[in-house]
């Protein structure tokens, strides 16, 4: 604006020949062959369309201080919080359950030691208990109860933890099924 203004005043005088206005404003005709070359803001809406993962750690290298949440992420947190508005906490319970699961299975992923070791710790915490069932419950696909309990605590006997998860309240599976112990312990007979 500012500019604008200076070449209104300085555009009808003449100095050697160049107008006074062309001083200012020529080199402002080169600026958007300047900033095709610069990195966007990373929570720009360009960044957000056309920069994939590497040239968006470059963008975030660059402006650390520019807010590092994602356009659409932001968005989203803006509809759940007139969501919470309006009274609709339906939100906050799907967003708490996605979470949940995503950390269930990360602890899945990360094998059957730390399986037992978080059911153990989480049936202690009555608040934790109903996700120690849900981590039971999904674990028993991959692994047995006998081998989760093993590795909960291994100073004492699986049976302990077993009697002690049992007692916190937890829904186990009965002694002698596959998700109990998936191996027989009686050899077999061959039948006649």
């Amino acid at each position: 604006m500012i500019l604008s203004l200076a070449a209104a005043f300085l555009s009808p005088l003449a100095i050697y020949g160049t107008y006074w206005h062309h001083i200012i404003t020529e080199p402002l005709r080169w600026w958007p062959l300047i900033a095709i070359f610069r990195l966007a803001k990373p929570s720009s809406i360009w960044a957000d369309r056309f920069y994939n993962e590497p040239k968006m750690q470059l963008a975030r290298q660059r402006y650390p201080t520019a807010n590092p949440v994602p356009r659409s992420l932001r968005k989203e947190a803006i509809r759940n919080l007139r969501a919470i508005d309006r009274g609709d906490y339906s939100v906050l319970a799907q967003q708490a359950k996605e979470s949940e699961h995503s950390k269930i299975q990360e602890i899945i992923a990360e094998g059957p030691e730390n399986i037992g070791a978080t059911i153990d710790a989480w049936s202690e915490d009555p608040n934790r208990r109903p996700l120690a069932q849900t981590l039971l419950d999904a674990a028993l696909e991959p692994y047995f109860l006998l081998q989760l309990a093993m590795f909960a605590n291994k100073k004492v006997n699986a049976h302990v933890t077993i009697k002690k998860w049992r007692d916190a309240g937890l829904t186990l599976p009965a002694e002698g099924t596959p998700e109990f112990f998936p191996y027989d312990d009686e050899p077999s007979t061959p039948k006649a």
